[in-house]
């Protein structure tokens, strides 16, 4: 029996002038400065910024208006290459998908965390409210909410608004 020996095949890598389109740049420097999309989840974030898949970094200035991440967050970023690190970061990042919910239940409270309707995590942490109210189970809500991997839930309420009022514990309809 024969043994061949194979030869592996290394391709050249060359960098490539493009005059016309590139302005004398090599396409490896135009494509580092170009904006790509990214689609994944918020793996850490802090009062700075975060990382979203692990790899690439936000700063605080990315996020769009009033949007504030939670780990396991979906979020869409449009992100850049850095030569000088070979590291990703996104330039702008908002909630994949987001919604509101009006005139909901809010289900259970435990301790900071709570839920809505049985399917909406929330944390009163992160939760933007009215000032002086804290939801209770029962309470009639509208909530803003994004999609969110929360242990059993897929949604997280960003901000809630009590929709009817209490006045001597009853509750009457504004």
């Amino acid at each position: 029996m024969a043994i061949l020996a194979v030869k592996p095949i290394i391709p050249m890598v060359e960098k490539q002038l493009d005059s016309w389109e590139g302005g004398g740049r090599t396409s490896l420097e135009l494509d580092t400065q170009k904006l790509r999309p990214l689609i994944g989840t918020v793996t850490s974030c802090d009062k700075d910024g975060g990382f979203i898949n692990q790899t690439t970094y936000f700063p605080r200035s990315a996020l769009c208006e009033g949007f504030e991440p939670m780990k396991g967050d979906w979020v869409q970023a449009n992100y850049f290459v850095s030569p000088a690190e070979w590291s990703s970061q996104a330039k702008t990042v908002r909630p994949l998908r987001y919604q509101r919910m009006d005139r909901v239940c809010v289900s259970s409270v435990f301790g900071s965390n709570g839920v809505v309707e049985d399917s909406v995590f929330f944390s009163l942490d992160s939760l933007l409210l009215p000032a002086g109210y804290r939801p209770t189970p029962g309470d009639v809500v509208s909530v803003v909410v994004v999609e969110s991997c929360q242990s059993f839930y897929c949604w997280r309420a960003l901000c809630m608004a009590p929709t009817e009022q209490r006045y001597r514990g009853v509750k009457i309809d504004p």
